[in-house]
């Protein structure tokens, strides 16, 4: 019975502020689908970060006598899976390595009349970013030290790894830089417009205060209140995020896919959560000054 008083009393001042609760849903549909664009976004970021990092690969030169001998490419495969950061390792031999080239250097090296290209062990790591300590460790190791390409016996794209890695590092915490803020951000200004709402109605609450009531019987309709707004504004986000996706979805499939990689249900779910929070927190936030009489 009291709940249905509470609620009956967040919507007859939804409806007897029909200004400021206009305001207030507008604010957080825009902060929420904000805050949609830039979960997708960045989670893809991560996403694709994670898989950059898994693509890099060490790749072990063996001198070309060991593409025909399988005992000495099995001693050099027992000396690799000792490496430090190895995950797992697979042998490539010239013919395979030929096949990843393009057209035109596979036609470059048949000319040739032999393949030139080195038998090799190609290692991908549990921690890609030590590249360089399972680098420096394979050289120890006597064929791949001696290759037949002095200086060349290794290769893991030390330059563009590293570049990749920090760059994709630099990203993340840019965007999680701005979604903490885009947060922040959002409870002020939904504290900033529900203040108005409850100014108008100070006298009200000061009267309920003299009386006996306690802050909790004050504060929980206006909560409410705020949980409803912020709700109805997350939903507005998440139909005009449903827009922006099926139209972009028509145009490029490619465009649509960071809210694919989240999940729909789960990205509105979640915007729709972020939107109750929201506004019980700017409602909860902003009457605690009122309630001090």
């Amino acid at each position: 019975m009291r709940w249905r008083f509470f609620v009956s009393e967040a919507l007859n001042s939804i409806r007897g502020n029909a200004a400021t609760t206009l305001a207030a849903t507008v604010t957080v549909l825009i902060v929420t689908f904000l805050m949609g664009i830039f979960v997708t976004t960045g989670w893809w970021v991560y996403h694709y970060a994670v898989e950059k990092r898994n693509e890099v690969t060490v790749k072990l030169y063996l001198p070309p006598e060991y593409a025909s001998s399988v005992n000495k490419r099995g001693e050099v495969a027992n000396q690799v899976r000792e490496l430090p950061y190895v995950k797992s390792f697979t042998y490539v031999s010239p013919d395979d390595a030929k096949k990843t080239l393009s057209p035109s250097a596979q036609r470059a090296i048949d000319e040739l009349g032999f393949n030139p290209l080195p038998p090799a062990f190609y290692v991908k790591l549990t921690d890609p970013e030590k590249a360089s300590v399972t680098a420096a460790a394979a050289l120890k190791i006597d064929a791949i030290k001696n290759c037949g390409t002095p200086g060349r016996c290794v290769s893991y794209g030390k330059r563009i790894t590293d570049q990749v890695l920090t760059t994709l590092k630099y990203i993340l915490i840019f965007v999680g830089g701005l979604a903490l803020l885009l947060g922040i951000a959002a409870i002020v200004l939904i504290q900033n417009t529900i203040r108005l709402s409850i100014f108008s109605r100070r006298r009200e609450i000061e009267v309920m205060k003299l009386v006996g009531a306690t802050n909790s019987f004050v504060r929980l309709p206006f909560m409410l209140e705020g949980m409803l707004t912020g709700l109805l504004g997350a939903l507005g986000a998440v139909l005009l995020l449903a827009i922006v996706y099926f139209a972009l979805n028509g145009y490029n499939d490619g465009l649509t896919d960071p809210v694919r990689l989240v999940g729909i249900p789960q990205l509105a779910a979640m915007l729709a959560g972020f939107g109750l929070v929201l506004g019980a927190a700017g409602s909860g936030l902003t009457l605690r000054r009122f309630l001090r009489v």
